[in-house]
């Protein structure tokens, strides 16, 4: 409250917690309290870390801690811990970036990646890449995608990995903003992660303006700019957390030069890759053309104090939900 760091036995409290979790527990319960104590633990380790090779070693022992809990924990494990531990992982890949950025801001290029983010990128690719896999496994398994009743009752799962969902496709423009830094793959990897992320959204869709069409229409829009415009964002100084520089991208987009945009064709998605077509049922999405055109808004939506304040006036982000998780 006055400046002071709170003097909290930081490492005691863990230890103890790992050893209330005794080795004969192998419950989901106690999976996921050793995941949070890893978190602990490593937000710990990056507020003393000074260095970014510091900080991509502390990431690389992370990961191997966190395999660990899978591996002890693999006659419990389910679909619901493997969302919460891919979660762990970009939550503190997303950190460590920022961190390194702060520590790095005097001495950065525009453009140049240092060894410690390639590492920490790299394993951030596969970890969203996974969790948009496994949000979209029930369309590969369902014999009967038509029928988007029983469809949303194998994707029924809670809010907050819902969240993750988008999450994990934001982190996508991180590896899109550095096409000349990273592996041909890894870019094209990550821009068709972007588009089923897209695709399982809509599919998802059951009412006009819902989360999920919200979100495809956000992700789809951020799908369709430079990779120039992503590296000026998430290269600034003032790094924020990736949602909300997202959001900042989207509102400067929504109200700013659009001739990139509305010369990709209509429903095209990523450069370069098919776009699927949606069931019946589904042709509800709100294109994201039909919201970018500057004439379809008034001069006092763009005004408002909402706009004012940095939030999108145009209805994607109005949700208290989806601010719900910021680093």
């Amino acid at each position: 409250m006055h400046g002071l760091p709170i003097q909290l036995p930081i490492r005691l409290y863990l230890d103890t917690i790992n050893a209330l979790v005794t080795s004969d527990d192998r419950s989901e319960f106690s999976a996921l309290v050793l995941i949070h104590c890893q978190m602990a633990n490593m937000v710990s380790g990056l507020e003393g870390s000074f260095d970014p090779l510091a900080c991509s070693t502390l990431i690389t022992l992370f990961e191997r801690e966190l395999e660990s809990i899978k591996t002890t924990f693999r006659q419990v494990w389910t679909r619901e811990l493997e969302i919460s531990l891919l979660a762990a992982k970009l939550c503190l890949y997303d950190l460590s970036l920022c961190h390194i950025g702060r520590l790095s801001s005097s001495t950065r290029h525009a453009g140049h990646l240092k060894p410690a983010e390639l590492v920490i990128l790299t394993y951030g690719l596969t970890a969203a890449s996974r969790m948009i896999d496994i949000f979209n496994r029930p369309t590969l398994d369902d014999t009967a995608v038509n029928d988007m009743a029983s469809f949303r009752l194998q994707i029924c799962y809670p809010k907050r990995f819902f969240i993750l969902m988008v999450y994990a496709a934001l982190f996508m423009f991180r590896i899109l903003g550095m096409p000349s830094q990273l592996e041909k793959s890894d870019i094209n990897m990550a821009r068709r992660k972007v588009q089923i992320a897209i695709n399982v959204h809509r599919r998802s869709i059951r009412e006009p303006g819902d989360e999920h069409d919200r979100s495809a229409a956000l992700i789809e829009i951020l799908s369709r700019i430079e990779p120039s415009f992503y590296m000026e964002h998430f290269r600034s100084e003032y790094s924020r957390s990736l949602i909300s520089e997202c959001k900042q991208m989207a509102r400067e987009r929504r109200f700013g030069n659009f001739t990139h945009i509305e010369a990709c064709e209509e429903g095209s998605g990523l450069s370069g890759l098919p776009h699927e077509p949606l069931p019946t049922q589904s042709q509800i999405f709100v294109e994201p053309s039909a919201l970018l055109h500057a004439d379809q808004i008034s001069q006092s939506e763009l005004t408002t104090s909402d706009f004012d304040s940095g939030e999108l006036p145009w209805g994607v982000w109005d949700n208290v939900i989806f601010d719900s998780l910021m680093l």
